[in-house]
């Protein structure tokens, strides 16, 4: 699944299938134990984002004023 879906969709998947067969263990009592003991958790990659793209950096650094600039780079 991780190869077709986000890695965040296939633990998704994973902790509805783990309620599931604890549900189906322990409420329904229609099974004696879960399957889902044996499957490993899917790691969940965390994806960056970036915060401001390369044309906002450049409108930003034009609509600051000349003399205004020494002030946003911490020189005096």
């Amino acid at each position: 699944m991780i190869e077709t879906r986000s890695s965040a969709a296939a633990l998704n998947k994973h902790k509805d299938l783990r309620q599931l067969f604890k549900w189906l263990m322990l409420d329904e009592e229609d099974i004696d134990r879960s399957p889902m003991e044996r499957v490993k958790q899917p790691k969940s990659q965390k994806k960056l984002i970036a915060v401001i793209r390369d044309d906002t950096k450049k409108v930003l650094g034009t609509s600051v004023r000349e003399g205004d600039r020494s002030r946003c780079s911490g020189a005096e």
